[in-house]
């Protein structure tokens, strides 16, 4: 039997409703079509709810883990500029320990297989310049993506993420529909760096959040060179996505607020 609900439809929950379909003696036809209905219906709202349940819980865990990155992006540019020039790498082996499983998380996302995550050789002019940049911005720090050919990878870790036709011999060569300088993604849109990829590779790069860079989007334009720097370079074996983020029928085979 079922338990008592005084002042209660019998049928305004799913475990009411799934029981009056199955007693005995059985309901009546017409009753039992309505409490079969009212059963579907309560299914269908329990599973919403989880649904919504889910992704409230999701939402809030993304919050936390975003709240969590800022507070080591501040921790690790508060120590970088206490090191002055000589703090380059230890900011970035603080940014790999607090946030290279955020990082393969991301690249997982558009990069099928084992990811690799190597720091980039990056001449010490342009790990200086970025650290004088942080020196005189006490402002807060974050990591992004930038996608490109993996051809170009020589010129950057020589002379920087350089804006086409500042000082240099560089064209834009995908647009600059927000305008000009250099284009990242947000830790959490690496597929909007995936559209530059020829190859499963990608830079990871830290950026002020200065004037110099206007947020679009998911996407950050920093108009000042000096103010993002490539850290790693994020490889997988194949795609997972295409340049527009869809995912392929068949799967591939397996190939910071700162503190002064």
């Amino acid at each position: 039997r079922s338990p008592p609900h005084e002042g209660e439809e019998c049928f305004s929950k799913l475990d009411r409703a799934v029981r009056a379909t199955k007693r005995t003696p059985p309901l009546p036809p017409a009753m039992l079509e309505f409490a079969q209905q009212q059963a579907a219906v309560c299914e269908k709202a329990e599973a919403e709810k989880g649904r919504r349940n889910a992704e409230e819980a999701r939402r809030i865990a993304e919050q936390q883990a975003a709240e969590e990155a800022r507070i080591a992006e501040g921790k690790a540019a508060k120590e970088a500029r206490r090191l002055g020039d000589g703090g380059f790498e230890r900011m970035r082996q603080q940014l790999r320990k607090s946030h290279e499983s955020r990082i393969r998380g991301a690249l997982q996302g558009v990069f099928g297989g084992k990811i690799v995550l190597n720091a980039v050789p990056l001449s010490p002019a342009v790990g200086k310049q970025f650290m004088e940049a942080l020196q005189a911005n006490p402002v807060e720090m974050r990591l992004a993506f930038h996608g490109t050919n993996p051809a170009n990878y020589g010129s950057i870790f020589e002379r920087g993420l350089l804006i086409p036709g500042r000082g240099n011999e560089l064209k834009i060569i995908h647009g600059a529909a927000h305008g000009e300088g250099v284009y990242t993604a947000n830790l959490d849109a690496a597929w909007l760096s995936r559209g530059f990829c020829i190859e499963p590779t990608m830079l990871v790069c830290a950026v002020l959040q200065t004037c110099k860079v206007k947020h679009v989007m998911d996407a950050m334009i920093v108009s000042d060179a000096a103010h993002v720097v490539p850290l790693f370079e994020g490889v997988g074996a194949s795609f997972s996505v295409d340049r527009a983020g869809r995912r392929p029928a068949v799967a591939p085979a397996p190939a910071i607020p700162a503190t002064k």
